[in-house]
């Protein structure tokens, strides 16, 4: 899970941005809303979220292929040789 440092934070509030670190369980049927685990449900204009990547099976590795560490998880490397 992300966690900002002191200042990014700092930068957030400064912009008006709330960190909500409630579990998301739902995203509601109108709209954006989301729904947290203790039951509260946020109204939002719309949904950014960055989910993380994994690869669906152990064959590119079996077959030698080469992985990146990317933001968002490992990937296949396309760089050729």
């Amino acid at each position: 899970m992300f966690e900002p440092d002191a200042e990014r934070l700092a930068s957030l509030q400064l912009r008006g941005v709330t960190l909500e670190r409630e579990r998301v369980v739902a995203v509601g049927e109108e709209g954006a809303d989301i729904i947290l685990a203790d039951g509260r449900i946020i109204q939002l204009a719309g949904i950014f979220t960055q989910p993380s990547t994994a690869m669906a099976s152990p064959l590119a590795a079996q077959l030698g292929c080469e992985f990146e560490e990317g933001p968002t998880g490992a990937y296949q490397s396309l760089r050729f040789r």
